[in-house]
């Protein structure tokens, strides 16, 4: 099964103007008019062969407006504000088996974001400090399925979702030259706002925590640089935090729960023509293996390879 062509089409004009009230407070207006169109021709062989020819795709058009505004105390201390509508594609599924329990196609979602944080530095800008709290009105957004045949995954929209969030940065120039330690962290949640029955029949109950949607997610950097002669250097090891989520929305396989420990070796040098760098990087030292993400629920046929077999794990350790 295939289409042949498919394509999605986006024409759009957009633009944004700032009005500063005073020195201190600015104002930001933006729009976006837009029109989308998806669509295919499918083409079909073999014992599964559907009917050929073309697909009812989609035609989407709106206006996404946005409002900004920045509130700065200080040099050295920034207030914002952000309201925006997000838009994202609707599109085709292509089933490996076709079944009347998967539609052809998904709609577009669309989402308003609201959003406000600090941006603050200290002890001349030593010390950094940021914070952004939001909440995202999500609607019709898109979740993979699987078919109740066990063979085929499709793309279908939930009615909704609220995600309610916040996220931190806190960057720190030590008093040891070329040294800076960050750490950035997020807690995020992300909840169906309405019931959703699945393609195994299981009804889900609003207030479900979406699929690959971890609580708590977080990185934490060692920086440091120092010339070395007429070389640029900078050495950082890195550690990234997943927390745990699931990889359907019935919760069924478990994902993430784990961190795992990288660094990377840059050299450079910027007296010479284009300012050539080399890079070098290890990820995973640990060899940490934990499951990154699965494939359809248990209650599908046996047919269908478990979790544990049909996983991207985080195993690899390697050089680039």
């Amino acid at each position: 099964n295939g289409f042949d062509p498919l394509k999605a089409d986006e024409q759009a004009v957009y633009g944004e103007a700032n009005y500063d009230f005073t020195e201190k407070f600015r104002l930001t207006l933006g729009s976006r008019l837009y029109r989308t169109k998806v669509a295919g021709t499918l083409l079909s062989n073999g014992v599964s062969s559907v009917n050929n020819g073309s697909a009812q795709g989609s035609t989407e058009k709106g206006f996404s407006p946005k409002i900004a505004a920045t509130y700065k105390l200080s040099k050295d201390i920034l207030f914002y504000g952000v309201v925006a509508r997000g838009f994202q594609f609707g599109g085709f599924n292509l089933p490996t088996i076709p079944s009347p329990d998967i539609p052809l196609t998904f709609k577009s979602s669309s989402l308003y974001n609201y959003e406000m944080g600090a941006r603050t530095d200290w002890f001349n800008r030593k010390l950094r400090f940021d914070l952004t709290v939001f909440f995202l009105d999500w609607k019709n957004p898109q979740i993979n399925q699987v078919a109740s045949n066990g063979l085929s995954g499709y793309v279908t929209n939930v009615g909704g979702s609220h995600n309610i969030g916040a996220e931190t940065t806190i960057r720190w120039k030590t008093p040891i030259r070329g040294l800076t330690l960050e750490q950035t962290a997020s807690y995020i949640e992300a909840r169906s706002t309405e019931t959703f029955d699945d393609a195994s029949g299981q009804q889900v109950p609003k207030g479900t925590l979406f699929p690959s949607s971890p609580l708590v997610q977080a990185v934490s950097t060692i920086n440091y640089s120092r010339a070395l002669g007429d070389w640029q250097t900078q050495f950082s090891l890195i550690n990234s935090f997943q927390g745990k989520a699931f990889a359907e929305i019935t919760h069924e396989t478990e994902v993430g729960d784990y961190s795992i420990l990288g660094a990377t070796l840059a050299l450079g040098r910027d007296d010479w023509a284009g300012k050539p760098s080399l890079s070098f990087a290890v990820n995973n030292i640990l060899n940490v293996q934990k499951v990154a993400a699965g494939f359809g629920p248990s209650s599908t046929p046996s047919a269908v390879p478990t979790p544990s077999t049909d996983s991207i794990v985080a195993n690899s350790s390697y050089v680039y």
